[in-house]
Parts: structure tokens; C-alpha cells; sequence
């Protein structure tokens, strides 16, 4: 709905009025408190219906804020009444010195009018725009045909478009950027403010669907490098990791004895003839002082006679999927191999696209965009959430695509064949506020309803359901990989769907399932379906009627989130008839039984067939399921590596101060050099869990050493004398496994055990990240682990550190401030290299000094420290995130 806002004078400060046909529909109250929500700041008042056509707010509400003039969505959550959505857009500082002139740049300009045209509020900021303290930004708004500064509030979304930002304002630029992102209640447009050219290539290219379109690239480490990489290919390019629009880019292709070398210098292209001599003089000044990387140069098809690539704009659409907006050439100048426009010598490639057929073997437009769609999720999988990427695509002359680069900040403009300025707004623009809109308001046109058999052909729905159907005689019914097309008629039920029998006859467990319905261009999508992978013998307990209290509480949560959740093991997957034998609470008898289901929408891999005979088969099974198109999963992976992990994050800037010292055990001599850094280490497996797999080892003297162990609950402490009988002990114990040595953190302690944190982190129904707990393990005394497998003490965070240290209210607020903080950079850092997830337990530790540590980190935490420590709450939040998160994923 929408909405114009008005702040009047004379009105009670506690009392605002609303039209009263919005005021009926929702429901409100006149003697109920509402919250008013506009951006993050909110106020408090009592809402009134009106006969006028405005949102009546009084003049001291808001007091900072001229809401006149504005023109919004309007919408409720539970006891909120939120306008929006407000969008602050991030620039540089030298787009703000504009608005102090003439001159407005295009994309400003465009993205103003597009919001406009959506309802949304958009603002343009800077780094010197903030008070923090006020929670509000001097932003410039685009209103009657102008620009005016005005203060606004935090935004529902920042959309950060600022990059070449002077050296001495980076700091400030990343502690913004830092503040925003840790502020859970704002959403980015993007995850990541770029895309560096060296970690796109790392991470990609172990996608199936993206590895065979990567130019080979290596780092640049000398100029023997570029020499391999010439013999190899005889065309190569030298790039900076994070250069753009040219700079830093040159290439060298092999003629004979010597060597051309083109590259823009002063914004002129250079081309220049090289002997072996010169080439590497040129190379080592122009890779001075930054990182390189080297690729494979790619012998392009031309147009004109001059090699192109084409620059993909993809964009987030209003329903959170990927759209390609528009395909645009960038053409070489003549004799050039650099692509990148520097004169406006831009086509639309389907403009081109016959005349190219006629000459090259050219992939269809619609392969490319499919193409194009794969990289985006697949950058998505290991960057985090994006909602616009710029691609760099080319295409050689046999007609294989090769991606060349992703951006994501790419120049927009409106489109081919349209001015720099539109009157009318371009998908370019518009798509961006559209999926604003979407990620900030609830979404609508879904439903719940139980799945029954009729006899016959055809589908019936309730009657709302089936007017938003285009052609209901053919109507697409979509319910997991599974889909069918049949005649869709109209029932007298508000909340029953019945399907023929031919779908319950191969599918026997979705009978008399209630699920989630959504309707979407003639497609009727039920579920999502969520298949949660488990061991074959949890799967033998559950039907023998005795599950464990994770899959009791998946159950429950299921009955709000209403997924079609079912659990399985490695031997119950047919990918022959494209089903699983999954395992089910049929709520009709209150019995587990296991029934038939379709392949899922979701994998939620919660570390099914991990037994050494089983990994075969079970990494078969998830292979197979990462090729099918659109299975998602909760998590990229299923366990982490201790050492992979640990080089890594050590990697990462941020993660440096809270990383213990660590090596992986090549021999007695690691031991012996972690040693000098400490007098107590850990040597753990890197791939154990539940503190199976974990010695710690105190030296006493140079030949003396204490080496302890918990095994089935019981500890284990003996006395070594000798490196050689030390190592031995150490083969004994871990066999051929692959060990982690790490340095013994000196950790707080309550009656001389000691203790530490396990954290749940997730996300939440809409993406965002949600710490839910963080309860506190006592170890056994001298225990060396304090795994709740091993009967370790756990309580709740507050109350452990309130009765047992003595800590004020005020004290464990402001604990549990700064270890939220660390959680999200915990967890921000795995996704940086791992992906994105929709959970992880992180181990941590706080020591004896008060600073924080992190110990390790699981992908499929198993909840038992929250679940006997915490309250109700707690316990069903922790269960019903994953299944929203779960129904996110799938656009439910």
C-alpha cells in the first residue's frame, strides 16, 4: 500500500491518523500503543482513523525529520507500522561535492527517479554525513524535481556505491562500512564492496558449472611466472588484483623473438615491441608495490574486426532472483586486445548477434544469460549475498565463453539506445529498488494448505489461490525437483489442494502434508522440501520410536515453518525414479514412518554417512545433488578442516588477534618448535568433533611431559619421559590422521576447571544473522576438553557469570556486546572464504587477561549445550531458523 506522509502542528504528539481503509485492514486499535517505524528510528503513538488521504503525523514525533513530500509504501509487522523503504546510497566524497552544483551524475540522477517512481525514499551520503549519536544522516533527497539536504534516519538498506576513495579516508570508509554491516537490522545490497580478481578465480573454480569458463590464472610472484605462463599460452594478461576500467592491465603476446605489449598509459593505449630483457624490466616496474595476478589471454571473436567482450549487467529482482538486465559490447579499439570503453564504442550484443552467426559458431543469447546466472549464484555460494554484479564475459572464436571478471560495483547505465538521463526509469535502476522493496516489506501471495488425492487428472485449489493463475488449463505444479503440468480447477476448501493419484502413488509421503503454497507465473510451488541428511543409525532409532531430541524439535519447529521435511541416510536416496525413502513424524498417529519424497528444493546436510565405509557412498549422494539445478543448501559444507580453517582465517586482517599460534604435526620436531612458544599444547584431529580426538601435553622439563585424554567420558593422564616415547604416544593415539598442533590458550577457570563458549549462530527467517546463544562449559576437573559430550557442566551465559563471577547487570551487557561483535566477525570471516551459511557453532574462549579467542568452529553444531541451558524460546528459535532460513532460500 501506499502512502503520503504529513507532519501537522496541531496534532497530539502521541497521536497520529491514519486513512481509515488502512486503518481497517490493519485491524489496529484505538487505545493500542503502535510503534512508528521510519528507517531504523522509531517513535511511539496511539493511530486514529481519518478521512483524508495521508498518514497524519504530529509535528513533534520525528522532530529531525521533514516528512512532508514523501510518498511511501506502508506496511505492518506484529505491533509496527512501518514507511519506507528508506535506502541510503554510499558515495564517494566527490559525487556529494556535486550536488553543490549544476551537475548531477547520471547514475545519481537515474536512481533517484527510479526511487521516486517505486515509493521508496532514497538518499545520497558520504563519509562526513553521519552522527552516530543521533542515529541520523545529512543526505541529499531527491524531491519535487530536486535535490535537497535533509536529515534522514538510518536506512532499511544501504546500497554502498563508493569506491576510489583518497588513502587517508579509508579508515574511516571501512569503520562505516564495519558499523552498518554490524547493525543487523540494515541490509546490504551487496555482501561485499568488491570482487578481487584473485579470489573470484580461487574460489570458482572448484563450481562445477563455472571451472571450465576460468582463464588459468596464477599470482604473480616474479617474473618467471609470466615467462611459464607465455610458453604455456603465448598470450597472457598481467592484471592488479583490485585495478578497474584498465588501469593496471596489460598484455603479452609471443611473436617470434620478441614480444608485444600493450597497456593504457596517461589514458592513451601503448603498444610496444619488447626483447626478453625489456619485457622484464616493463613487468617488474608495473607490478611494483601492489599484487598481480596472471591469465590466460583469450583469443576473442571480433566485430568490426576488433576483438569484444561483453559486459553482463545482472541485477536482484523484486522477487530475490537473478535477471540480466541488459548484454552491452565493449569493443577494443583498432589494433588493441585491451576491451575495456574509453569512447562510448558500446552495442547491444543482440543488436550484433546475426551478423556474428554468420562468421563464429556463436552460443545462443539465452545459453549465455543461463551462463550468466550460474556465476552469479555461484558467487553467491562463496562470497555471501549479492543483488548486482557486473560480468566481464568473452567469447573466443570456437564460441566458448570464458568469464573474465565479476564487479560488484559495475557502471550502470539505462540501457541501450537510451540517453545517459531518462525521464523514465530503466530496468537497470529500477530492478535495484525493486529488490530494496523486496528485502525490507513482508512478502504476500503465499498460503499453507494440507495435500490430498482426488480421483481424475487434474488439480483443484481454493478459489483465491486459483485467480492468480494466468492459464489454468495447463497450470505447473513445481514440489521439490518434481513438477507435473495439468488442468487446475477451483474447490470449495480455503486451505486444501488435491493433486491425482498418479503424484502420491510415486511420492506416498506428501499425502495429507500441510505445506507452503506460492503461485508465481502460472507455476503452483508447494514445499519447500527439505531433506535433512543424518546417519543411518539415527534414521534406525527414529523408526523403532525413538529419536533424539534434535529431530523431536525439527518436528515441532516444522509445524510453524511448514516445509516438507523429511530425514534420510546414505541408503535411502534412488536416483534412478529421482527419490528419497525419508523418514517422517506423521502427525495423523504420532509415529515415524518412512515414505517416498522428491529429490528436495533444500539440502540441510546434517552430516550423513560419516562412518569410513559410508564416505564413498555419501559423497556420492552430495555430488549428485549439487548437479541438480536449483537444490540449495543450508551450508556450503558439511565440517570444516582445523588446519584449512586456521591458514585461512589467519589470512584474514580481522581474524589475526583472536587466532591461537598452530601447525599442522609433521613430526616430533612441530612439537618440539610449538614448544617454545608455549608450555601446553593441544594436538587435536582435524577432522574429530565432540572432543574425540584431542590430546593436550604440558611440558614439565625438556624430557618430561604430562599427556592426557578423555575417551567414552573417562580421562586418561600418564606421565611421558622423552621425545621419542612422545611421538610414539602421538602415532598411538592418531594413527594416520591428520593433525593440528595449537598453542594452549591460558582460559578462565571456576574451581580449577576450565572453561569455555559455545556459540550458535544463524540465519534468520529474512537472511540476517542471529545470535541465539552462547552457553558456557565447565570441563571436568583437569579435564583437557570441556565437550558436553564428556560430561562437561553447562549453564546459560548470564547466569553462570552473575552467580558464580559475581558479575553486575551492567558488566554482562557489556560482555555480551563485545562477544556479539566477535561472533559476527567470526562469522563474516568463514563465509569470506567458505561461502555462505545458515549456521555455524563456534568454540571460544575468553582468558585469564580478558581477551577473547577463537578455539574452532562446526558446521553442523549439535545444539546440546543450548538445549540444556537455555530457555524454551531459545530452544525453538534455534530449531525454527534453519527451516525459515530453508523456506528464504527457496523464495517462500
Amino acid at each position: 500500500m501506499i502512502i503520503k506522509t504529513k507532519k501537522e502542528t496541531y496534532v497530539n504528539k502521541h497521536i497520529c491518523y491514519l486513512p481509515i481503509a488502512i486503518y481497517e485492514q490493519f485491524e489496529l486499535q484505538p487505545t493500542t500503543m503502535y510503534n512508528i517505524v521510519f528507517g531504523q528510528t522509531m517513535e511511539r503513538a496511539y493511530i486514529h482513523p481519518t478521512h483524508a488521504d495521508t498518514f497524519i503525523i504530529s509535528d513533534s514525533l520525528f522532530p529531525f525529520f521533514q516528512l512532508d513530500d514523501y510518498e511511501l509504501h506502508i506496511w505492518k509487522k506484529e505491533n509496527s507500522i512501518c514507511v519506507g523503504p528508506v535506502v541510503g546510497v554510499f558515495l564517494n566524497t566527490a559525487y556529494i561535492a556535486d550536488f553543490s552544483t549544476d551537475y548531477v551524475e547520471p547514475f545519481v540522477y537515474n536512481h533517484a527517479v527510479a526511487s521516486e517512481q517505486a515509493r521508496c525514499l532514497s538518499y545520497f551520503f558520504s563519509i562526513f554525513d553521519i552522527d552516530w549519536d543521533a542515529k541520523m544522516i545529512h543526505g541529499y533527497v531527491y524531491v519535487n524535481g530536486q535535490f535537497e539536504r535533509r536529515w534522514v534516519p538510518f536506512p532499511h538498506v544501504m546500497y554502498d556505491r563508493g569506491a576510489s576513495f583518497q588513502s587517508e579516508q579509508k579508515s574511516l570508509v571501512q569503520h562505516i562500512r564495519t558499523t552498518m554491516r554490524n547493525n543487523a537490522n540494515i541490509k546490504f545490497i551487496n555482501e561485499l564492496d568488491y570482487l578481487g580478481k584473485w579470489e573470484l578465480y580461487e574460489r570458482l573454480r572448484d563450481v562445477p558449472t563455472v571451472r571450465h569458463h576460468l582463464p588459468e590464472t596464477m599470482k604473480y610472484k616474479s617474473f618467471e611466472d609470466v615467462l611459464t605462463m607465455i610458453n604455456q599460452h603465448n598470450y597472457v594478461f598481467v592484471k592488479s588484483f583490485y585495478g578497474s576500467r584498465a588501469r593496471e592491465v596489460m598484455s603479452i603476446m609471443k611473436r617470434e623473438n620478441v614480444f608485444e605489449v600493450m597497456f593504457i598509459k596517461n589514458d592513451n593505449l601503448m603498444v610496444e615491441q619488447m626483447n626478453v630483457e625489456q619485457l622484464k624490466q616493463h613487468v617488474e616496474s608495473f607490478t611494483k608495490h601492489k599484487p598481480f595476478l596472471i591469465q590466460q589471454g583469450i583469443l576473442l571473436m571480433t566485430f568490426q574486426q576488433r576483438p569484444f567482450d561483453i559486459r553482463i549487467l545482472m541485477l536482484k529482482n523484486k522477487e530475490g532472483r537473478w535477471e540480466v538486465i541488459y548484454d552491452l559490447i565493449n569493443l577494443a579499439e583498432e589494433h588493441s586486445s585491451i576491451t575495456t570503453v574509453r569512447d562510448n564504442r558500446q552495442y547491444d550484443f543482440k543488436a550484433i548477434y546475426s551478423s556474428l552467426c554468420e562468421t563464429y559458431p556463436v552460443p545462443s543469447i539465452a545459453h549465455l544469460h543461463t551462463f550468466a546466472k550460474h556465476v552469479c549464484e555461484a558467487i553467491e555460494k562463496k562470497f555471501g549475498h549479492f543483488a548486482e554484479i557486473g560480468l566481464d564475459v568473452g567469447i573466443d572464436k570456437s564460441g566458448h565463453i570464458w568469464l573474465i571478471e565479476a564487479n560488484s560495483k559495475p557502471e550502470k547505465y539505462p540501457g541501450p539506445g537510451l540517453p545517459l538521463y531518462v525521464k523514465q526509469p530503466s530496468r537497470s535502476f529500477m530492478a535495484t529498488i525493486d529488490y530494496a522493496t523486496y528485502i525490507t516489506m513482508p512478502h504476500t501471495q503465499q498460503w499453507s494448505a494440507t495435500l490430498k488425492q482426488r480421483n481424475g487428472h487434474h488439480i483443484t485449489i481454493p478459489k483465491h489461490m486459483h485467480a492468480q493463475l494466468t492459464n489454468p488449463e495447463r497450470a505447473h505444479v513445481q514440489i521439490g525437483a518434481f513438477s507435473f503440468t495439468g488442468q487446475c480447477k477451483t474447490n470449495d476448501f480455503t486451505d486444501i489442494i488435491e493433486l491425482p493419484a498418479h503424484v502420491f502413488e510415486q511420492f506416498d509421503g506428501l499425502l495429507d502434508i500441510e505445506t507452503n503454497v506460492k503461485i508465481k507465473e502460472n507455476t503452483i510451488y508447494l514445499g519447500p522440501v527439505v531433506a535433512m541428511f543424518i546417519s543411518n543409525g539415527q534414521i534406525r532409532k527414529l523408526k523403532r520410536q525413538l529419536p533424539k531430541f534434535r529431530q523431536v524439535e525439527y518436528t515441532h519447529a516444522n509445524k510453524k515453518a511448514k516445509t516438507i521435511l523429511y530425514f534420510f541416510s546414505v541408503h535411502d536416496v534412488n536416483f534412478i525414479h529421482q527419490k528419497i525413502y525419508g523418514t517422517f513424524f506423521n502427525e495423523q498417529d504420532a509415529t515415524w514412518k518412512q515414505r517416498s519424497f522428491p529429490l528436495p528444493d533444500i539440502l540441510y546436510d546434517r552430516g550423513g554417512g560419516v562412518l569410513q565405509k559410508q564416505m564413498v557412498q555419501s559423497d556420492y549422494i552430495r555430488q549428485q545433488l549439487q548437479t541438480i539445478n536449483g537444490i540449495k543448501k543450508i551450508n556450503p559444507q558439511h565440517y570444516f578442516d582445523k588446519w584449512e580453517t586456521h591458514k585461512k582465517l589467519q589470512k584474514i586482517v580481522d581474524m589475526q588477534p583472536y587466532l591461537p599460534k598452530a601447525m599442522r604435526y609433521k613430526g616430533i620436531e612441530t612439537v618440539q618448535h610449538m614448544f617454545d612458544l608455549s608450555d601446553t599444547l593441544y594436538l587435536k584431529d582435524c577432522h574429530g568433533s565432540n572432543g574425540r580426538g584431542v590430546v593436550r601435553v604440558v611440558k614439565q622439563d625438556e624430557q618430561h611431559f604430562i599427556y592426557s585424554y578423555v575417551k567414552e567420558r573417562q580421562l586418561y593422564e600418564t606421565n611421558i619421559v622423552g621425545w621419542k616415547e612422545l611421538h610414539e604416544a602421538i602415532v598411538a593415539f592418531f594413527q594416520h590422521k591428520k593433525i593440528i598442533v595449537q598453542q594452549a590458550i591460558d582460559v578462565i577457570t571456576w574451581n580449577d576447571r576450565n572453561i569455555d563458549l559455545r556459540a550458535t549462530v544463524q540465519r534468520t527467517p529474512t537472511g540476517q544473522l542471529d545470535i541465539t546463544s552462547y552457553p558456557v562449559r565447565v570441563g571436568g576437573h583437569r579435564s583437557p576438553i570441556t565437550s558436553s559430550q564428556t560430561g562437561s557442566e553447562i549453564y546459560r551465559f548470564e547466569y553462570f557469570f552473575k552467580t558464580y563471577f559475581h558479575y553486575t547487570d551492567e558488566q554482562i551487557e557489556t560482555w555480551k556486546q563485545t562477544i556479539d561483535q566477535f561472533l559476527l566477525t567470526c562469522y563474516r570471516s568463514i563465509e569470506r572464504v567458505y561461502g555462505t551459511f545458515g549456521e555455524i557453532g563456534i568454540d571460544f574462549a575468553i582468558d585469564k587477561q580478558g581477551k577473547l579467542w577463537f578455539i574452532e568452529c562446526n558446521a553442523k553444531p549439535g545444539f546440546d549445550c543450548m538445549y540444556k541451558s537455555y530457555d524454551r524460546e531459545t530452544i525453538e528459535r534455534t530449531f525454527f531458523n534453519p527451516l525459515a532460513y530453508a523456506k528464504h532460500l527457496a523464495g517462500f
